[in-house]
């Protein structure tokens, strides 16, 4: 699948005067070498500087090096940028839905839902038993949403999903308002087709540090990466095989079908095309 450009995000966190001075001295040496598609969203007006430079090439390579003789702290980030019509024509989209303000974090353990399994620490890979309990009024307004660690689906978005012929998924148990109050119906949403493994150019880095029981987290830093072969066996609605940042979730991964389902039935999330190589 093609793209506009991929480049590699050099990104320095700082607020102090000093800070911003060697910040703006940088973005005016390399803002010339930006790609036209990366301008807007890379200029530099203060604070963090997010410096977007063409991947592998020599104007990326001095910036770093000029950066470390600064002796500023650098964090790299990768992004594949494309064009409409590969965002218009994709196969498949990396979906990303809403997630209550008021619900993130362990809301759901707060308001009453048990758990089984999982660190015993910080609750990580735990699984809902029994009811599953929640403020509904905070999901009210929504027809999808990820409340960690479910994702959870309105009546009518079940009936037409439940319709739709897509694949892939499941719908789950309904979900309780936990003052027993009468509010729409809310359900379960469970993705049942697990990719494989993703390529080995997508880009992670894992945690330092971890004092629970449980691998370190895999932070994303790149764009979701898979060989084409790998995509022969998918459904409709899928999840990554890995288990990402803070919370060991898994990105959900839609087919260009199942886009247009949301697209159709006017469900938010934003997409970004699957990367395949």
């Amino acid at each position: 699948m093609g793209y506009v450009v991929r480049v590699i995000v050099v990104h320095v966190s700082g607020l102090s005067d000093e800070h911003v001075r060697l910040c703006t001295k940088i973005y005016d040496r390399y803002k010339r070498y930006i790609p036209k598609e990366c301008e807007k969203i890379s200029r530099y007006t203060g604070g963090s500087l997010s410096l977007r430079l063409p991947e592998d090439s020599d104007e990326l390579k001095e910036a770093i090096a000029f950066m470390q003789d600064l002796g500023l702290s650098l964090r790299f980030f990768s992004e594949t940028h494309f064009t409409p019509k590969e965002i218009r024509e994709a196969p498949f989209y990396v979906a990303r839905l809403p997630s209550p303000y008021e619900l993130q974090g362990d809301a759901l353990r707060k308001y009453g839902t048990k758990f089984v399994g999982g660190c015993r620490v910080c609750g990580i890979g735990r699984k809902p038993h029994g009811d599953i309990l929640i403020n509904k009024t905070c999901i009210k307004k929504f027809k999808m949403c990820w409340v960690e660690p479910l994702y959870l689906v309105s009546d009518p978005v079940r009936l037409l999903l439940e319709k739709s012929g897509l694949t892939g998924f499941r719908i789950g148990p309904e979900v309780k308002d936990y003052r027993g109050r009468e509010t729409p119906p809310f359900y379960a949403f469970e993705i049942e087709s697990v990719l494989p493994p993703v390529s080995s150019e997508t880009w992670f880095e894992t945690s330092h540090i971890n004092p629970c029981f449980h691998p370190r987290p895999l932070y994303l830093r790149s764009d979701l990466r898979y060989e084409r072969e790998k995509l022969e066996n998918t459904k409709e609605f899928n999840c990554t095989q890995e288990e990402l940042n803070n919370y060991h979730t898994r990105e959900m991964v839609l087919s260009a079908n199942a886009r247009e389902f949301f697209k159709e039935n006017k469900i938010y999330a934003n997409f970004t095309p699957l990367t395949i190589l």
